[in-house]
């Protein structure tokens, strides 16, 4: 081999070599789609949140298997199937090695999006109707894996509500139940869960009202049908805190001081940032029920820390806590399997291992890939609206407070 001959020799090699390093110290590209403008933006915004305190943490620490992660966010907005399926080819043409998210999608969109890729996708929206589509499926979706309890568990939890009159000191006129939900199987399954569970009981549903998203200021005639009907308790299973609010204002627009004589009670909304700040001293009252915004645990107080030194303020609901979650769940899978782009390896270690969150521990379900509902896993937490702050009182570990009669029953 003669002199230039050896020199180019030397040079390819260096190129592969400088190619090979470049490469391997390429940043891991994680995809976040979620609702950051429109009416779930207030959720998006703190799912946004919650994983970029994740990426900063684990690049504090060098990365995952020496590389830096970079989180490329996507906004779906009203969560429709057109802006599900552009958000997820854009992340996707960029090569992303997971997608994570709480949630970002109406329909069934994501799962037929992302299924197909192989990639780990992570989602936490409770729905029974994704479970059931997945554990039909499991050849199609074994990548798709929602972090969360289904919505239905939420709803016969739900059931002890109904002994809260009792605890608040007040005797409840009767045994009927109004049940509002919005339209939509994330809200649905939980509201028929209860209802189920109520008349099992001896209550009586007298009505049950499924309303469309964007309700807005049109709760009039529902509002006169509880002043008709005299229901005892009202629960409402909404997501639009928008929409929860208007309820609120108008019911006690409608009634002033005086009732109505009834328990209201409602699911998750509260959570969401725009319910309280619409609804101000007309929430004041309001018990509600979701996973704890709060732990006394040591990896939710480093994501508190962490929250309060970077956004200047306490967390807000729970959304930053899942995405946060969502991400430690795949990195700790990633660190194990010692790769990135052995998909099927990391998503069978997401599968296998327990992981201990801010919300809780998720151990995940073979049959549907949802996870396991437990006071000591993914508990589920009772809240009374006191002086404009969200009160935990069930159960006894998270309880800090109790409950007290809602200022609109006599």
């Amino acid at each position: 081999m003669n002199h230039r001959s050896i020199s180019k020799f030397i040079l390819v090699i260096a190129a592969i070599f400088i190619w090979g390093t470049a490469l391997a110290k390429a940043p891991i590209k994680i995809g976040g789609p979620m609702p950051l403008t429109g009416p779930y933006a207030g959720d998006g915004v703190e799912m946004k949140k919650g994983l970029e305190l994740a990426m900063e943490r684990a690049n504090e620490k060098g990365g995952l298997l020496g590389r830096k992660v970079e989180v490329l966010f996507g906004d779906t907005a009203d969560m429709s199937s057109e802006n599900v399926t552009s958000v997820a080819k854009r992340l996707l043409g960029s090569k992303v090695d997971a997608v994570i998210t709480y949630y970002q999608a109406v329909g069934s969109t994501a799962l037929t999006v992302y299924g197909p890729t192989g990639i780990p996708y992570l989602y936490a929206p409770f729905r029974d109707d994704l479970a059931e589509m997945t554990a039909k499926n499991l050849d199609k979706f074994s990548n798709c894996l929602q972090f969360g309890f289904l919505n239905s568990v939420f709803g016969k939890d739900f059931i002890k509500t109904l002994s809260i009159p009792e605890k608040m000191g007040w005797k409840a006129p009767n045994k009927k139940v109004m049940t509002i939900s919005i339209d939509h199987p994330v809200m649905t399954y939980p509201a028929e869960a209860f209802n189920k569970d109520a008349k099992e009981k001896g209550y009586d549903v007298v009505h049950y009202e499924k309303y469309p998203m964007g309700y807005g200021d049109k709760w009039g005639p529902l509002i006169s049908k509880i002043d008709d009907l005299q229901p005892a308790y009202i629960t409402m299973f909404n997501f639009a805190g928008n929409d929860a609010a208007a309820f609120m204002n108008q019911l006690r627009d409608y009634f002033g001081s005086d009732g109505p004589e009834a328990l209201i009670v409602m699911y998750y909304v509260p959570a969401v940032p725009e319910f309280l700040e619409l609804a101000g001293k007309n929430a004041e009252g309001v018990i509600w029920s979701t996973s704890p915004l709060e732990l006394e645990t040591k990896q939710y107080r480093e994501f508190k820390k962490r929250y309060i030194a970077k956004y200047k303020q306490d967390p807000v609901g729970n959304g930053a806590m899942y995405t946060y979650d969502g991400f430690g769940i795949w990195a700790q899978a990633v660190e194990r399997a010692g790769c990135v782009e052995c998909y099927s390896r990391v998503v069978s270690l997401i599968k296998e291992s327990v992981f201990d969150g801010a919300s809780g521990s998720y151990v995940f379900k073979p049959d549907d890939l949802s996870v396991l509902m437990g006071e000591y896993l993914l508990p589920i937490a009772y809240y009374q609206i006191q002086n404009q702050q969200h009160v935990p009182i069930e159960p006894a570990r998270f309880k800090k407070g109790s409950y007290q009669k809602q200022p609109w029953i006599k």
